[in-house]
């Protein structure tokens, strides 16, 4: 009788006896669900390249779009590499499609460490470090993703409409098989 759970337990009971004593043993057949099972694979994700603020690169595709994108009250942090990204997101009910943009680059003031023998110490010295959520598209500013569309039935035309912005130098849709850190692009 299977018990509801993620894993579920199948139990036989057979008897033997072994040096005249009955023993019972119960073998368990134990199924197991991988999360990756449940995980959505309909999205297309879409590299921006532009150097639009993140503001101003969601009011555009907002207007050239008719899209709701709006600001997330959280930001997207990634505490292992200490970075932020920042997030705009619409859920389109209409269209049952999620709507997501997210900034590639994370740029962060850090003080500077300089060596106490030097001879002229600033100590307002401080390097820029810049974090990207997808390493493996470092020229990539912004990072579309759209939920619930399927492949070939919109993205080219998708693409179209986004290079028509004309702060936008170009954009692409991204093979997500060949992404490394794919799992960064989790937002809920």
């Amino acid at each position: 009788m299977p018990k509801p759970a993620l894993i579920f337990y199948y139990t036989r009971t057979f008897s033997m006896s072994l040096l005249s004593l009955p023993l019972k043993f119960e073998s368990m057949k134990v199924h197991k669900l991988n999360l990756e099972d449940f995980e959505d694979d309909l999205y297309t994700l879409v590299a921006i390249h532009t150097r639009l603020e993140e503001y101003k690169l969601a009011y555009n595709l907002n207007r050239y779009l008719n899209l709701r994108l709006s600001r997330s009250k959280k930001d997207l942090d990634l505490n292992y590499l200490h970075a932020s990204f920042a997030i705009y997101e619409w859920k389109d009910a209409k269209h049952d499609r999620n709507w997501t943009l997210i900034a590639n680059k994370c740029q962060r003031e850090v003080p500077r460490t300089v060596s106490s023998g030097t001879l002229f110490h600033d100590e307002n010295q401080s390097e820029t470090i810049i974090t990207y959520l997808v390493p493996e598209q470092k020229k990539t500013d912004y990072i579309l993703k759209i939920q619930g569309i399927e492949e070939d039935s919109g993205e080219i035309e998708l693409v179209k409409s986004i290079q028509q912005i004309q702060e936008i130098q170009t954009c692409y849709t991204l093979e997500t098989e060949k992404l490394k850190s794919i799992k960064n692009l989790i937002t809920s």
